[in-house]
């Protein structure tokens, strides 16, 4: 049976480097290091080294859940064979899949097993050009450009952009009760179990090998970014978390745009994660003009 161990002993370095060397490319958020770390307490992740790759099981609801295998394309059937044996040997009837790219799921519908595939619409990571989002050019960008010199305007001579280092953890963490409790009214288990992901983000922060930045407003942070790669020379740099205090008009703009200019140099694209079927962040994240969608499908493969 193959031999799990808790995402603690995942090697940055050493996962970084075969998503590359095994041409797993992907732009899901999924994938990237920062989120399986983040995430793990929440799903009580769980990862296993093969000669195949890498994979990774999933815990929630009572129920186990697999990634795609992280492994080069000639190794990731194989690899769903392993697990496939491996929930086999449990007496398992079925195993079930999330957040696999549409090639992967393609790959899964090979192996000759009869399989329910979907995709998720929920789940789709918004994919953005990263030299739009620094600059708000064009009109379908026109009002986020406007919120954006509205804030200018408003805030030019109070404020202040810093980029992030692990001594600021503190000061996020600390903000970040003044958000969440902002949003108390609209509290359910996913906001709560972000909030805990974004702590396990800023704790970790040079662990991770994160990137970030703060907004100010006469000292006081009023906003705060966490953003990473998957893998050295990655075209794609995903942004984890972006917040803002409400009040402070203009300030998603200014954050998204100002950490872009600062620190987004040589990035093509930027990956904004999903919006979890929630309407509000649908609404948002359609508004900054996507350029495509990383499409991700779930699968209940009968054994």
């Amino acid at each position: 049976m193959t031999a799990f161990q808790p995402i603690e002993q995942l090697d940055r370095e050493l996962y970084r480097s075969a998503l590359k060397e095994y041409g797993f490319t992907y732009r899901s958020c999924e994938y990237s290091y920062a989120n399986i770390f983040a995430w793990r307490n929440t799903y009580r992740t769980e990862f296993a080294k093969t000669e195949n790759g890498y994979i990774f099981r999933l815990h929630h609801d009572g129920a186990d859940y697999y990634f795609c295998p992280v492994a080069p394309k000639e190794g990731i059937k194989p690899a769903f064979e392993e697990i496939f044996e491996t929930e086999r040997e449990k007496g398992a009837g079925t195993v079930n899949f999330v957040c696999l790219p549409e090639a992967c799921a393609r790959l899964l519908e090979e192996t000759g097993r009869k399989a329910d595939v979907e995709a998720v619409r929920d789940s789709f990571d918004y994919i953005y050009l990263r030299d739009s989002l620094a600059s708000f050019s064009g009109k379908a960008l026109h009002a986020k450009k406007n919120h954006r010199n509205r804030f200018f305007a408003l805030y030019g001579d109070y404020y202040e952009y810093r980029a992030m280092t692990s001594q600021d953890a503190a000061l996020c963490i600390e903000f970040n009760k003044e958000w969440y409790g902002i949003n108390a009214g609209y509290s359910d288990e996913k906001l709560e179990e972000e909030r805990k992901a974004t702590e396990e983000l800023l704790k970790n922060f040079d662990r991770l090998g994160l990137m970030g930045a703060m907004i100010l407003v006469d000292g006081k942070v009023v906003s705060y970014t966490l953003a990473s790669d998957s893998y050295d020379g990655s075209d794609t740099l995903i942004t984890h978390t972006e917040k803002g205090l409400y009040d402070i008009q203009g300030i998603y703009p200014a954050i998204c745009s100002e950490f872009l200019i600062n620190q987004g140099e040589g990035y093509e694209y930027v990956n904004r994660e999903d919006d979890a079927g929630n309407e509000g962040l649908r609404r948002s994240k359609t508004s900054y003009n996507p350029i495509c969608f990383e499409e991700k499908y779930n699968a209940a493969v009968y054994l």
